[in-house]
């Protein structure tokens, strides 16, 4: 009996101590999957390599005083962002929403997730042009791979 006794308190210990462990383990996946959260630097510079695009650069025309800023709807990726510089001509602007203006160029993100994003799509909208682009956006060995889908002027 006092063995039954001892063997329960030895795998009560072990299995304590093994949890305390699996925690640990657990609150070190979650700061490694912290720091790998996208900071504003790399942030801006993706939406700097989508508008760099060929296709987007068509129809950009940032010389032209309406045609700034370039429009992105907030959502979870772009919370801390709220404007930047794009080149030496334009600069972009996060909003709420996008009102219904003919002279402002938009780009829409989506799904964005700040911490663990790889993958998405964007659409780009000039209205001037009545012109539209979409693509997909993928993280690929610390690199953004921008693919163009469609370049569509309606």
């Amino acid at each position: 009996m006092k063995n039954i006794l001892t063997l329960a308190i030895f795998f009560l210990c072990l299995n304590l101590f093994s949890c305390k462990k699996e925690q640990k383990n657990n609150s070190e996946l979650e700061k490694n999957n912290r720091d790998k959260c996208f900071n504003r630097i790399e942030k801006v510079n993706l939406i700097n390599e989508i508008l760099k695009t060929d296709n987007i650069q068509t129809y950009l025309h940032l010389d032209i005083e309406e045609r700034n800023p370039v429009r992105i709807i907030k959502n979870d990726f772009l919370i801390e962002l709220d404007s930047f510089l794009l080149d030496k001509h334009g600069y972009v602007k996060i909003v709420d929403s996008l009102p219904y203006n003919k002279l402002k160029l938009q780009l829409e993100l989506y799904p964005m997730d700040s911490c663990r994003f790889s993958k998405g799509n964007f659409v780009f909208y000039s209205p001037i042009e009545n012109a539209e682009v979409n693509g997909n956006i993928e993280l690929k060995d610390s690199v953004w791979v921008i693919s163009v889908i469609q370049d569509i002027e309606f």
